[in-house]
């Protein structure tokens, strides 16, 4: 079971930069996030691949009707 899937999440260190914001502490825990992103996506394709692509053809044509207003 993924993170994502168990309600728990990768512990990233936070550093303030020099303008006050906060950004996430190396490149090696967003690499593992993304990929564990990616298994939970692709575990969920392979169970409901029909429901995926709904949501998908939902998301498109969302997309499509928003960039047609410009």
């Amino acid at each position: 079971m993924s993170e994502i899937e168990n309600g728990t999440r990768l512990d990233v260190e936070s550093k303030p930069s020099e303008n006050g914001a906060v950004t996430q502490g190396g490149g090696q825990e967003m690499k593992e996030l993304m990929h564990s992103i990616k298994e939970c996506v692709m575990d969920s394709v392979e169970r409901k691949p029909y429901q995926m692509l709904a949501i998908a053809a939902g998301v498109g044509f969302l997309a499509g009707m928003l960039l047609k207003r410009r």
